[in-house]
């Protein structure tokens, strides 16, 4: 996928590009075929969807909502799970904070990655989530919500 900066509109979100969209979702609907994508409002209000049963290995599998909002709004996608929400890596809106905007671009995903790539880091966050309601320690590194000024991950 070409490195553009998705926060540059073109006249319309990058969903709405069939080029675009086709290379950011190659291999999705072969992954997770019972997935549901839906693309929806006008305007201001315009979003992408994705909604898939995500396995967790040895956890539960989640229901996870990926959902991008025209560039204009943001850029990167907020992600919602369902099942337990005690985390402190979640947003007030219980969207999950996978990255901080200064994290080593090794540890984030990045649009160009694609959406199975944006999927493998969902179940990622999602084990060490489970993992840190179990045994109260966070896998990997973490940086606090108390040094984040308004809930900013990208």
């Amino acid at each position: 996928m070409a490195r553009r900066d998705w926060s540059k509109g073109s006249g319309g979100p990058w969903y709405g590009i069939p080029r675009e969209r086709i290379l950011f979702e190659r291999g999705f609907k072969r992954s997770y075929p019972s997935a549901k994508v839906r693309t929806g409002g006008h305007r201001a209000s315009v979003f992408r969807s994705y909604e898939l049963v995500l396995p967790v290995p040895r956890f539960d599998p989640r229901l996870v909502d990926i959902r991008f909002a025209g560039p204009q709004v943001r850029p990167w996608p907020q992600v919602f799970a369902d099942g337990p929400k005690e985390s402190p890596h979640r947003f007030d809106d219980e969207s999950l904070c996978m990255w901080f905007r200064r994290d080593p671009s090794a540890l984030v995903w990045l649009p160009f990655d694609g959406l199975v790539r944006l999927v493998d880091h969902v179940r990622l966050h999602l084990i060490k989530e489970a993992v840190s309601r179990e045994t109260g320690r966070w896998i990997g590194p973490e940086l606090g919500h108390s040094t984040l000024s308004g809930g900013e991950n990208k």
